[in-house]
């Protein structure tokens, strides 16, 4: 029987980051700020890597019990 693939919040994580660095960076210089919204970014960036890694493994331990239920 062929595996179901479940893609992951984890493959995504670095891809979330990088784009709340460049909306820091965006805001900062609409603003005049651009250093203090490329260090927001970065924050936000790593928060919200955090959650997407965190939520990917809560999912990735209920899919394990799924299939292994089958």
């Amino acid at each position: 029987m062929k595996k179901k693939r479940h893609t992951s919040a984890y493959e995504y994580s670095g891809i979330l980051f990088a784009g709340c660095v460049v909306l820091g960076l965006g805001i900062g210089m609409l603003c005049g700020r651009t250093g203090a919204g490329v260090l927001i970014g970065v924050g936000v960036g790593l928060i919200a890597m955090g959650i997407s890694r965190m939520f990917s493994g809560v999912v990735s331990r209920a899919f394990k019990d799924e299939d292994e239920s089958e």
